[in-house]
């Protein structure tokens, strides 16, 4: 579980997900994860991140009047209804006046980038999903209680 949290930082997880109050709500929490999928969706969802997105992440893409195209998902913006805020993949924010939006359209692509394991090689996928099961939270109440 060390090197997979190691690993959760390197490979930028850290930087969107939250692990037993770790890293940054952007997009699901990953304490519980494995109580509420099986490793076969877990692993399909880092391989391909499109295929399924849960509507409270889905994207959008923005075609400003200047011609720029930014893809992101809608956050909160509270204080400044003139304007859309998006949460782009790199975790980075950008604004942009309703004024300047030419069109706004619902995105097919998540917002977690594809290509996040190529990086890893099988021992530290290995380590991370170790580490994500590590949770006390992802076992059974009648589980923690024995212990």
């Amino acid at each position: 579980p060390v090197k997979g949290k190691a690993i959760f930082t390197k490979a930028n997880c850290i930087k969107c997900h939250r692990f037993n109050n770790e890293g940054e709500g952007i997009g699901p929490d990953l304490t519980t994860v494995r109580r509420r999928f099986q490793r076969k969706e877990i692993v399909e969802s880092l391989l391909t991140p499109s295929q399924v997105i849960s509507d409270q992440y889905k994207s959008v893409t923005v075609f400003t009047k200047a011609g720029l195209v930014h893809s992101g998902m809608p956050v909160p913006n509270t204080g400044n209804n003139d304007a859309v805020v998006l949460l782009l993949s790199d975790a980075t924010r950008i604004t942009i006046p309703k004024s300047e939006i030419e069109e706004l359209v619902p995105a097919k692509v998540s917002v977690m980038p594809e290509g996040l394991l190529k990086e890893l090689n099988l021992d530290d996928i290995a380590d991370l999903f170790a580490f994500i099961e590590t949770s006390k939270q992802n076992e059974e109440p009648a589980q923690r209680a024995a212990k």
